[in-house]
């Protein structure tokens, strides 16, 4: 019998050290890039809308794709198939502190590819059963819920596209972005439905089969959401092997998605949704019998959905902190409230996807959802405004996350544990257990008040081609450049940093000269909701398009604008900042005047001396060295010219200030830069030289 369970493991652990090295195989091996070819792909789902593009799910081959059209007009459905042009293209890491890695996450979805389409040829529409059903479903609830049906086809299945964006926000304010996609939860109220169609005699004997083809009905109709394939697999160990002990088939559960996709590890939906099940298995007895005993409710109903909306949540909040760097604790209150009117919404809705096309059945039960979900609105509404709790932390370690669930351990089980284990020592091991819950708060607490208010670093971002530095010391923020040649990525890599930090102010952005690549990223961190108190630059040499724009973004956006010009001084706390260049009188004569006319930031402070030289060229440099040498000498980091190029980078002026560390910011194959020569200069001159291209974000 034993050796029968070790060949049974033997065999187990070699399944999935096989799924693992054929998932790597998939996911970055099977397809190399292509440009410009004809492939035919089977539409999903949609993904995401966005402006004038829809991103769609769809399978090339056997392997799920996923790709924009620019099409708003033509919206392609479940089992269409579409002939187009297109470039499949590897999605790289920067190595920002903090970046999110996209590549990761699709593959956590189990997509192994990102296409561009550049054309799409013709289009097969699909007259398949499940497309056929959604897309009568679909016009119905466009008829009957108007601005609704978007939330009423989130919450039937799972497709929350359409949903406008102030709500899924204010949902995942209150800590109940969950309910609208399809989980385990809707699938227990749809369950409850169940019963209440069927007689007594009839639900012990065939609830849990039932149970089973709700599920996969649901599971289809909702185009496979991972979401459920938990729900499913489990459900059926529940079927197969009802004796067996609930971990051992939640240990098969884990194994089996394992097995499908190792990459679900990484997956936050499906972590999520792991941890709430264990946290209602570990923590459900406990809550209930406290609320039972010592709030003495006795309501069987009452005590059941409190106690699972409050035990459910109790392992997820380290998480909601690592992944969104946001505590709430209304959630709990929000869920409690919320579940009521979602478990008899969910059945009403059950009820009329059943009868859909019977109008005049299905027309009462219209009505019904249509109260339900203005119910629904409403309460959600009330408790966004009433939420003054939301704690916002910076991301937090794995110290912290393990010392969170040591005090949840010595929180329900400290008297057991003082009594079985430390019987003689009892008294002395609840005082050390008590230090350390008081540790562990006073830690936590000590932990955000430094990482916000007494922190200090320089950060230089890899953002391609494109230059980007955060000065932090202590409250102070300042930003030196914000651009890239790709739009929107310097904005989104500082923005994921200084959330992750649970920085919501930056104090001055000073900005080099009016290149995209130094100062397109202003805008999206705008828009991100982050507080610029001032920008600072120096007038071009001629009006630029990117600098009227700018200065219009400006003034609309009322933030503070400081024109700089030689010699001025700011001064932000301790930190110091002097502008070189471009002269009060005139500017710099050279072939390209913007970059000449670059202006060069000295920021220092007790520490460290930063030179920033923008794209500044030969010329620049040698006006620096015959002007400001004694102000220049003896720098600890020095961003290297242009990018690094040839144009910029003089012998003498390098040889002269003294550089310590150089850093260049550059993407080779855009430009090609940095240039050999440079290099080689500084290697000679044994300068410390870190590219972020090759090094990620370098941080002193």
């Amino acid at each position: 019998m034993i050796r029968k369970k070790i060949i049974v493991y033997i065999i187990l652990v070699i399944v999935l050290i096989f799924s693992i090295f054929y998932s790597f195989y998939r996911f970055n091996c099977k397809y190399k890039e292509w440009k410009n070819e004809k492939r035919e792909i089977t539409v999903i789902n949609v993904e995401k809308v966005e402006g004038d593009s829809i991103t769609y799910i769809g399978i090339l081959g056997i392997d799920k794709v996923i790709f924009s059209v620019k099409n708003v007009d033509n919206i392609y459905s479940f089992g269409d198939k579409i002939a187009v042009i297109c470039s499949n293209y590897s999605i790289e890491r920067l190595g920002n502190p903090y970046e999110f890695n996209y590549k990761r996450y699709l593959n956590s979805q189990n997509i192994v590819l990102r296409l561009n389409i550049l054309k799409v040829l013709s289009v097969d529409n699909s007259n398949n059963i499940i497309a056929i059903i959604r897309n009568k479903t679909s016009n119905l609830l466009d008829e009957n819920f108007g601005k609704y049906s978007g939330l009423v086809k989130s919450l039937m299945y799972g497709e929350d596209e359409y949903l406008e964006e102030d709500f899924k926000n204010k949902c995942r304010n209150i800590g109940i972005g969950h309910m609208l996609c399809v989980s385990g939860t809707h699938v227990m109220f749809l369950s409850f439905a169940f019963e209440n169609i069927l007689d007594n005699k009839k639900k012990s004997s065939k609830m849990t089969f039932l149970n089973i083809v709700l599920i996969l009905y649901f599971y289809t109709i909702s185009l496979f959401k991972l979401s459920l394939l938990r729900v499913v697999i489990i459900n059926i160990l529940n079927y197969i092997i009802p004796k067996k002990n609930y971990y051992f088939k939640l240990f098969l559960c884990i194994y089996f998605l394992l097995v499908i996709n190792p990459y679900y590890v990484f997956n936050i939906g499906v972590i999520f949704s792991f941890l709430s099940v264990i946290s209602i298995r570990v923590f459900n007895p406990v809550i209930s019998s406290f609320i039972n005993v010592k709030l003495k409710i006795n309501n069987e109903y009452l005590v059941s959905n409190i106690s699972l909306s409050i035990s459910s949540l109790v392992l997820i909040f380290p998480f909601q902190a690592y992944y969104f760097g946001v505590i709430c604790p209304i959630s709990i209150l929000s869920n409690i409230i919320l579940s009521f009117v979602l478990s008899i919404l969910m059945r009403f809705i059950f009820y009329s996807f059943i009868l859909i096309f019977i109008p005049l059945v299905s027309n009462v039960f219209f009505k019904a959802i249509y109260v339900l979900i203005n119910m629904f609105v409403l309460e959600v509404n009330i408790i966004d405004k009433i939420n003054i709790f939301n704690i916002s932390v910076p991301r937090i370690n794995v110290f912290i996350f393990i010392m969170y669930c040591l005090v949840l351990i010595i929180l329900m089980y400290k008297s057991r544990i003082a009594i079985v284990y430390f019987w003689k020592y009892r008294r002395v091991a609840k005082y050390l257990m008590d230090g350390i819950i008081i540790f562990f708060v006073l830690y936590f607490s000590i932990w955000c008040v430094y990482t916000m208010y007494f922190d200090s670093y320089v950060i230089y971002f890899n953002v391609g081609q494109g230059n980007m530095c955060l000065i932090h010391k202590g409250v102070t923020n300042i930003v030196v450049d914000c651009g890239s040649t790709r739009e929107n990525l310097a904005s989104y890599v500082l923005t994921s940093f200084l959330k992750a930090k649970n920085i919501d102010s930056i104090d001055l952005i000073l900005i080099t000269h009016m290149h995209k690549d130094h100062m397109n990223g202003i805008e999206g961190i705008i828009d991100s909701g982050i507080n610029i108190k001032r920008v600072g630059y120096s007038l071009p040499c001629k009006n630029v398009e990117e600098y009227i724009n700018l200065k219009q973004l400006l003034k609309k956006e009322k933030i503070g604008i400081i024109c700089l010009s030689q010699l001025d001084n700011i001064r932000i706390n301790s930190t110091n900042i002097t502008c070189f260049t471009p002269p009060k009188d005139y500017y710099l004569k050279d072939k390209d005047m913007l970059n000449a006319n670059s202006t060069v930031y000295l920021v220092k402070d007790k520490e460290k001396r930063l030179l920033f030289m923008g794209d500044s060229t030969k010329v620049t440099e040698k006006y620096l060295l015959n002007n400001f040498f004694k102000e220049l000498k003896d720098i600890d980091i020095y961003q290297v010219s242009h990018h690094g190029s040839k144009t910029s980078s003089l012998k003498d002026f390098v040889t002269s200030i003294n550089i310590s560390n150089a850093v260049i910011s550059s993407q080779e194959a855009i430009y090609g830069h940095p240039d050999d020569e440079v290099l080689e200069l500084f290697k000679n001159l044994k300068i410390t030289t870190c590219i972020t291209e090759k090094k990620g974000a370098i941080i002193f």
